[in-house]
């Protein structure tokens, strides 16, 4: 059985409305987002890949492009369905992950116009900035600590 489960659409529609108000360079990027269902402690909430050419073979047909996917999104589903975790702070991991996606102008073929980046300090800055904006500057932070309490707290009880 794999460790990996679709997410539920309203995911789906989540990630094209961050994508629409934030990123318009990727309004054209082919994105499958994906669960990680597995309960053991990750180092991360939400991990983008740049999709393979054996990813982007695999899912032509799914996508309905001789191309295939672009990217793929990995959310932690413990951690992102997590009552802990609101909705607002669901959109943010959603606007980080697509954060490292970037559209590159090129004269080569489509396969190369979309790659990652890495973060630029801690996190982006575009995103310290936005989340203090948004009243909450620590963001990053608040989200390790759930994380941290989550996988804490199931440790504890696994214990007894």
């Amino acid at each position: 059985m794999s460790i990996f489960e679709d997410v539920p659409q309203n995911v789906i529609d989540d990630l094209e409305a961050v994508k629409e108000k934030y990123f318009s360079d990727l309004f054209d990027a082919r994105i499958k987002v994906l669960w990680d269902t597995r309960t053991k402690k990750k180092k991360w909430l939400a991990k983008i890949y740049k999709a393979s050419e054996m990813i982007r073979y695999f899912t032509a047909d799914e996508v309905g492009e001789e191309d295939g996917l672009d990217y793929v999104i990995v959310l932690d589903k413990h951690f992102y369905t997590n009552e802990a975790v609101t909705d607002e702070d669901r959109k943010r991991i959603l606007r980080h992950e697509l954060r490292h996606a970037w559209y590159r102008p090129t004269k080569r073929t489509r396969k190369s116009q979309y790659v990652l980046r890495k973060h630029n300090c801690e996190t982006f800055w575009e995103e310290i900035e936005l989340n203090t904006k948004e009243g909450d500057p620590q963001w990053d932070y608040r989200m390790g600590e759930i994380h941290t309490s989550i996988y804490d707290t199931e440790d504890e009880e696994g214990d007894e």
